[in-house]
């Protein structure tokens, strides 16, 4: 904006995509170490594969896994990529499937999955903090990321009106100021959750069901705000199950393996109450993780 005759335009601060790599999971005889450092070294043709998914779809961001297998004379032999759009996911398997990575010793095939963590709009001025925990394609259980965008606490202790996920990255505070103008960032409490892969049986769309579970991220990150005033060091996986009817309501919903029963009824009442597209043959089941970590 330009101020008078003398004014001085004011820079908005750059802004670009971003691409984090998760920690893989390797099943066989190499080293997960050393096989997330290969794929780092793709880090930069994988977010080149982001930035062309942007150009027909700018808004497109999320979690998303991608697979494959290691022959024994360390070549990829199979690769696939889940939770992205058909162009960024066939970018995304080229890139995988062209990389060479060592030898397994026992020259048998090894299974890899990694977590894909992608934002269109992040502010390069901002310092990225801490770490948070990603989802892997073994049985939708999360593991961490060593990259640092997080999702927040609620905002101001609250859970957002429509429900939705809470802040990426700096925080906040929401809501205008009392003359109608913006407030200033103020920092919130960097609580995260992340949202593991959906499992759904039959044909219905697994990604449906993590899109429905993402939007109740709000409610679903306040069950574990509140009981993380009680246990400050409460964190871990939980697994969630759930039935949906043929008119698209859950019949049932479960939550385990977090070891505290108040956030699990917590959650699975929030996932009760989600209603999902219709299934188009009959009930489905679905498994998805939710994993949490306190700021500390």
């Amino acid at each position: 904006m330009v101020l008078g005759a003398t004014g001085v335009a004011s820079a908005a601060p750059a802004r670009k995509p971003t691409l984090s790599v998760g920690t893989p999971e390797v099943s066989g005889a190499l080293e997960a170490k050393v096989v997330g450092g290969v794929i780092k070294r793709s880090k930069t043709k994988l977010l080149a594969c982001y930035k062309k998914a942007l150009a027909s779809e700018p808004a497109l961001e999320g979690l998303a896994t991608a697979t494959f297998t290691i022959g024994g004379d360390g070549k990829v032999t199979t690769a696939a990529a889940t939770g992205l759009v058909k162009d960024f996911a066939a970018c995304v398997v080229a890139t995988m499937s062209k990389v060479t990575f060592a030898k397994p010793k026992d020259k048998q095939p090894v299974e890899v999955s990694f977590a894909l963590r992608y934002e269109p709009d992040t502010v390069e001025s901002v310092p990225v903090e801490g770490s948070f925990a990603s989802l892997t394609g073994n049985s939708g259980v999360s593991s961490g990321f060593d990259d640092g965008n997080v999702y927040r606490g609620p905002l101001n202790g609250k859970v957002p009106d429509d429900g939705k996920a809470s802040v990426w990255g700096a925080g906040t505070t929401a809501g205008a100021g009392k003359d109608g103008t913006s407030p200033s960032p103020s920092p919130t409490p960097m609580h995260m959750m992340s949202i593991g892969v959906a499992r759904a049986t039959g044909a219905y769309d697994a990604a449906l069901v993590r899109r429905h579970v993402k939007h109740n991220a709000g409610k679903l990150q306040y069950c574990y705000e509140k009981q993380l005033q009680v246990d400050k060091t409460l964190h871990g996986t939980l697994n969630a199950a759930l039935t949906v009817g043929s008119d698209g309501l859950v019949r049932s919903a479960t939550a385990t393996g977090l070891g505290n029963k108040n956030v699990e009824s917590c959650v699975a009442a929030v996932i009760k109450a989600i209603e999902f597209p219709r299934p188009k043959a009959g009930d489905i089941t679905a498994t998805i993780s939710l994993t949490f970590r306190p700021a500390d």
